[in-house]
């Protein structure tokens, strides 16, 4: 017998149950999330009395050329008063994210149904939740899912409608492809570089590896070039890396990012990723792995995933500077792509070995308790990750809730208080895994400006004797 991972009823509620418990409680803190004064509210305020295409050309000149995410910042309804926004924002963002990364799967897999497409996208999402560094910073903060997250998103419906496109070929997936290219380098210089580098391989190994030329691959790198130099070359792009003078050290950043690369990667490595990766394999080296990117040289896989993940950091380490540590929003995202190419280095590793071999070998059958026993596994050992811990505390105590009450409260006092300078205290309940940042003692900092301008107020100050 072999097994079966296609039929499996308890395949399917044992990866329902594990995913349900990771990804459930996030959607469920989602509707206690707030914006954030970082940023949130300077944007907000500048569109609402500026103006959006006067906002948006105030960043892109004074101090970003990230021109698709100043438009989402700017363009998000807060500005309008709906603060719900940023409780329907991750929901949205998550889902999003499970339907991306379920469609490639369905790409590399055509012979697989949706089911499984879906629940393999659900295991790894729930693999990527897990081991976040900072879920506040990922998933519930507007400057990480529109810098990282949604250009992360993506890239991963830029591949598969890359593979779509060299399957069964049609114009639209092109511009489609195109369209996404524009999209993603405009989000922000890491996810930029990715496309590139994806871009510029990929052009590399039809040409000098098949000995193809590829004039989709070419045009896509003219779209890719002329989005980057729409991003380089803004004049708030000079402003900002001008901001920190200890940047532009290539060789010094190009040593940081293996560095780091080498000592993420190894500490990436644990005993869900490993367990996952052992049922994939088995599941995968019974089936007929016929999708012509997966018939890529393993060398070649798996050298040009370890140097993306490298060149990943350059972006931080050239801009700001080798002695800055990455924020955990960085370290977030490139843990995405490390999970992302790990597992499709996985199904190059069984494609490759499968040609090799007459017939699979049979295996021990999964029964049903088999299942149930490597979800009860899986299910425990999640329990040593710090980041779903937080979760189920600040749902549990009642935390989020409270933070959601408070800040509400704290929203109406700023707008009904008598005179233009509004005193506020210390938040009384801070759950981790949704705060970012507060208002700060200085009344002229520029989260503390920003949210007395959003509410018409001269000043919002953050009282110092106060305990929180």
């Amino acid at each position: 017998m072999t097994l079966n991972f296609r039929n499996a009823t308890a395949q399917k509620w044992a990866i329902a149950l594990f995913g349900g418990l990771v990804v459930g409680p996030l959607l469920m803190l989602s509707l206690f999330n707030h914006p954030s004064p970082a940023d949130d509210f300077c944007f907000a305020f500048m569109t609402r009395d500026h103006g959006f295409w006067h906002s948006v050309n105030a960043y892109y000149t004074g101090w970003t050329g990230r021109y698709v995410a100043i438009l989402l910042f700017h363009g998000a309804p807060l500005f309008l008063g709906w603060f719900a926004y940023s409780k329907v924002l991750p929901i949205a963002v998550i889902l999003l994210l499970l339907v991306s990364v379920a469609r490639l799967v369905n790409t590399l897999f055509p012979d697989e149904s949706r089911g499984y497409s879906y629940r393999l996208a659900l295991v790894f999402i729930s693999l990527y939740i897990l081991s976040t560094v900072s879920l506040a910073e990922t998933f519930f903060w507007s400057g990480g899912l529109y810098v990282y997250v949604l250009p992360g998103i993506l890239l991963v419906l830029l591949l598969s409608t890359l593979i779509r496109f060299y399957r069964y070929g049609g114009r639209g997936r092109l511009i489609g492809a195109a369209l996404l290219t524009f999209a993603i380098v405009g989000c922000g210089e890491m996810l930029m570089l990715a496309v590139v580098y994806m871009l510029g391989l990929l052009l590399a190994y039809r040409w000098f590896w098949q000995r193809k030329q590829d004039w989709a691959l070419v045009l896509l790198s003219i779209v890719a070039a002329g989005s980057v130099y729409l991003e380089l070359s803004a004049p708030g792009n000079a402003v900002r890396i001008g901001s920190n003078p200890e940047g532009r050290q290539l060789v010094a950043a190009l040593v940081a990012c293996f560095k780091l690369m080498l000592r993420q990667s190894w500490a990436w490595l644990d005993l869900a990723l490993i367990l996952s990766t052992g049922l994939l394999a088995l599941g995968l080296y019974q089936r007929k792995l016929s999708a012509s990117v997966l018939q890529v040289n393993p060398l070649i896989a798996g050298s040009g995933w370890i140097f993306l993940l490298a060149f990943l950091f350059l972006p931080h380490f050239y801009g700001v500077g080798v002695h800055v540590s990455p924020p955990d929003r960085i370290l977030d995202s490139v843990r995405f792509f490390f999970l992302l190419g790990w597992f499709y280095n996985v199904a190059v590793g069984v494609a490759w070995l499968s040609r090799r071999t007459a017939a699979p070998p049979a295996l021990v059958p999964a029964t049903q308790k088999t299942w149930w026993i490597l979800a009860l596994i899986l299910g425990v050992y999640s329990t040593k990750y710090s980041a779903i811990r937080l979760v189920y505390k600040d749902l549990l105590s009642g935390t989020a809730y409270r933070y959601d009450r408070e800040l509400y409260a704290r929203y109406e006092h700023i707008a009904s208080a008598a005179g233009d300078t509004v005193r506020i205290t210390p938040l009384k309940n801070v759950p981790v895994s949704l705060f970012v940042e507060d208002v700060k003692t200085n009344p002229q900092h520029l989260w503390n400006r920003c949210q007395s301008d959003y509410f018409h107020r001269k000043t919002v100050i953050l009282i110092q004797n106060s305990t929180p």
